[in-house]
C-alpha cells in the first residue's frame, strides 16, 4: 500500500495535481461551524436536516448537526451549510 501511495504521490507532484484527485480519496474543506465543502463524493446516502451522510470511495462521511442543508451539488462537489457539530468517517467493511 505504501508503495501505491508512493507511486501516486510522485505522480501527482510531476502533473502539480493533489494526490486525492488521483487516488479517488475525497477532499473536505471544513469552513468554521457552518459550512463543508466534499469533492469527489458518490452520493447522499441519508439526508435529514440534523444529518446528511455522503457515500465516498471508502464507505460514507457523516455529517451532523442543526439545520443541515445541501447546496451546490454536482458530479464532483457537495456543500452542506447549517450548524455544523461533527464529521465522522465510516469505513465499509471488507
Amino acid at each position: 500500500m505504501s508503495e501505491l501511495y508512493d507511486f501516486v504521490a510522485s505522480v501527482s507532484g510531476r502533473l502539480g495535481i493533489p494526490p486525492e484527485i488521483l487516488s479517488g480519496y475525497p477532499v473536505i474543506e471544513l469552513t468554521g461551524d457552518s459550512a463543508i465543502m466534499i469533492e469527489q463524493h458518490r452520493g447522499i446516502t441519508a439526508y435529514s436536516e440534523h444529518e446528511i451522510c455522503i457515500g465516498v470511495n471508502f464507505g460514507s462521511i457523516c455529517v451532523s448537526g442543526t439545520g443541515l442543508t445541501v447546496s451546490g451539488m454536482n458530479r464532483n462537489r457537495m456543500i452542506i451549510y447549517g450548524s455544523i457539530e461533527s464529521v465522522r468517517m465510516e469505513r465499509r467493511r471488507r
